[in-house]
């Protein structure tokens, strides 16, 4: 890796993962602190929030403590780092499996196991900004050249889903096994007041649901 390669990161942490197909295993969270969208519900990008700009030596340092051989990294946005690929590849180099996690609007080549695209709609607020979320572009990019997952966060509207597939009709070689739909929630009581209608409307559109354990788990808690 370059000498020079730094990265702004908020916490590194391990928990298990909560969301997706590899919901349930054991992983270590590194979560970058710039994002080039302002998502309504994200607390990443909020002044105020701690960050420490790491090298990769220090990035080691502190997931060595750690047990998991699955390393998440989120954001923010980490595809907003050109240098993403050095750390991924000293990541890959130790025998880590990676997921990078992000928004779709930046395309980076890189060794990750598995990129977790999740688009934000236009309930993410970031319409109001001039700030665009949708590039059919890149996440098609995405989905030929990488192992994948497509996650959309919807609240418990007939006109998400409506959105959501309007977004699939501009990725015609998405495996629709590989998209999964969220219930937008910030807390546990959140997520079950909108979780029957969201699945009702999965069904209803033949798409994934998938839950957010770490809600039902801990539900703001500080996670293990």
């Amino acid at each position: 890796m370059k000498d020079d390669v730094g990265f702004e990161i908020t916490e590194i942490f391990q928990t298990i993962q909560g969301e997706g197909i590899l919901q349930g295993v054991p992983s270590i969270f590194i979560r970058f602190a710039e994002c080039n969208l302002r998502c309504r519900w994200c607390d990443t990008t909020k002044e105020g929030i701690k960050k420490e700009l790491l090298s990769w030596e220090e990035i080691d340092k502190q997931i060595s403590q750690y047990t998991a051989k699955h390393i998440v990294i989120t954001g923010g946005e980490p595809m907003l780092y050109e240098d993403i690929k050095y750390l991924i590849g000293m990541l890959k180099n130790k025998g880590y499996h990676i997921t990078v996690e992000t928004n779709g609007t930046i395309y980076r080549k890189t060794l990750c196991d598995l990129v977790s695209i999740s688009p934000k709609l236009k309930h993410s607020g970031n319409d109001s900004m001039n700030l665009k979320t949708i590039y059919p572009d890149v996440i098609n990019q995405y989905i030929n050249n990488n192992g994948y997952q497509l996650k959309f966060v919807v609240r418990d509207f007939e006109e998400d889903f409506n959105e959501v597939k309007e977004i699939l009709k501009e990725l015609p070689q998405v495996n629709y096994d590989k998209v999964l739909i969220m219930a937008l929630s910030s807390s546990k009581a959140d997520l079950e007041r909108v979780q029957k209608q969201v699945i009702r409307l999965c069904i209803q559109n033949n798409l994934r649901y998938t839950t957010r354990l770490q809600l039902h788990v801990w539900d703001g808690e500080n996670e293990i």
